[in-house]
């Protein structure tokens, strides 16, 4: 008995293990929005399949339908709210050939996620640091914050962005 709930509770841990996973389908493949509910684990297992999907594949299609939601927050002042401008905006700039993110760290607590990443760009001579912040509704990405910095040719500072 204590060998067969050992080998469950393994069986178990193996299961949350993998749910962290941007190659294990926590859900099924319908999107994620409109929310539904879901606990840190679930979005952790959510925000990985976004960051796969966005930053490593770069296809903003899936990342966005799959993620965000109709209404979307945005505070980027060069961006509007919703769902269709960010599909609007997003999807043929990775499209660009030459386009490339690197995500760099990534973290998730309380409903927020932060990606910091780096974009290059062929023919830009210094790479752009980005940290974006997104706040989840359960299984739904709703509102996006970001800090986006080019190194200044003339920085006084000699260490690297990253």
């Amino acid at each position: 008995m204590r060998v067969s709930a050992l080998i469950a509770f393994s069986a178990s841990c193996l299961g949350i293990t993998a749910s962290a996973s941007p190659s294990f389908k926590l859900f099924s493949p319908k999107p994620n929005c409109p929310p539904q509910s879901a606990n840190p684990w679930q979005q952790r297992a959510i925000l990985a399949d976004f960051v796969e999907a966005f930053f490593v594949e770069q296809n903003a299609t899936k990342a966005i339908l799959n993620h965000i939601a109709e209404d979307y927050i945005q505070h980027n002042p060069g961006a509007l709210s919703g769902r269709q401008n960010a599909l609007d905006a997003l999807v043929p700039f990775l499209s660009l050939p030459g386009v490339n993110l690197t995500v760099l760290r990534q973290g998730f607590e309380n409903n927020l996620a932060f990606i910091h990443s780096r974009l290059d760009i062929d023919g830009v001579a210094q790479p752009t640091a980005i940290v974006d912040i997104f706040r989840f509704n359960g299984t739904c990405i709703v509102e996006h914050w970001d800090v986006v910095q080019a190194r200044d040719p003339n920085s006084i500072n000699p260490l690297a962005l990253f």
